[in-house]
């Protein structure tokens, strides 16, 4: 694991979100983002991921071990609601649940994107792009983003948009010292919940790439508690899309 995916994966000392959703924020995001924020009106979300745990009983696990088909597609519709709330149509693109046969679209272009955004992630930090602006602040904000391939550019075009952005919640498990590694639901066996106790978190992310400048610009991370009820996920995905747009 190199020190990028290292640095990526772990976040230490995190303040848990409360009842009412209070806690820590990490968000990275460039000046050319922050400027464009305002005005978005369109991303396409690219499959976005929700597999969680459907209960942290040990006696029932086994017979519910993730939510159902139906509890994604509330998330789905959970992510529309609340980013057409704040003026934006999230296009979603590629949710197994809802895919019918085979999408060109979305294996030719989105699936690839999608590999390629992680990937990045895992060998790209803002820091090593700006190691001129360093910041404590909750929100970074950097002069560039993480570099992805230019051969997606021309999706602005065929999409009508050049945001495209990866979404989920994924798992946090504490570990014996007290720390919490930030797991990527795409890199996570659904089939191998064992680690599941009352001391799991989670946590809700979303990282946004501009293809037209072929960049990584907006990246954040949400820890909340693994049995948040729907209304407090509502809550934090509002709050979410409040961020984006500021």
């Amino acid at each position: 694991m190199t020190n990028h995916f290292a640095s990526f994966l772990l976040i230490i000392s995190v303040t848990l979100f409360s009842a009412c959703n209070t806690g820590r924020v990490y968000i990275d995001q460039t000046d050319s983002f922050e400027i464009a924020g305002k005005d978005i009106k369109h991303i396409i979300s690219i499959s976005p991921n929700f597999n969680l745990p459907a209960t942290l009983d040990p006696i029932i696990t086994d017979k519910r071990p993730v939510l159902s088909s139906r509890d994604a597609i509330w998330f789905y519709q959970t992510l529309t609601d609340n980013a057409k709330n704040h003026g934006i149509y999230l296009q979603i693109e590629g949710a197994a649940e809802t895919i019918e046969g085979y999408n060109s679209n979305y294996f030719n272009y989105l699936a690839p994107l999608k590999r390629e955004i992680l990937q990045v992630l895992s060998l790209q930090d803002f820091e090593d792009v700006n190691p001129q602006n360093p910041d404590v602040k909750p929100t970074k904000k950097h002069q560039n983003g993480l570099i992805i391939s230019s051969h997606y550019s021309h999706l602005a075009e065929k999409y009508g948009t050049p945001y495209f952005a990866i979404q989920g919640i994924s798992f946090v498990p504490k570990n014996e010292n007290g720390e919490q590694e930030l797991l990527m639901a795409a890199a996570l066996p659904t089939d191998n919940l064992s680690f599941v106790t009352v001391n799991v978190e989670t946590v809700y992310y979303t990282v946004i790439v501009d293809v037209s400048l072929s960049q990584i610009v907006y990246r954040e991370f949400r820890v909340i508690k693994i049995n948040s009820n729907q209304k407090q996920f509502n809550a934090i995905i509002n709050d979410s899309f409040s961020t984006i747009i500021k």
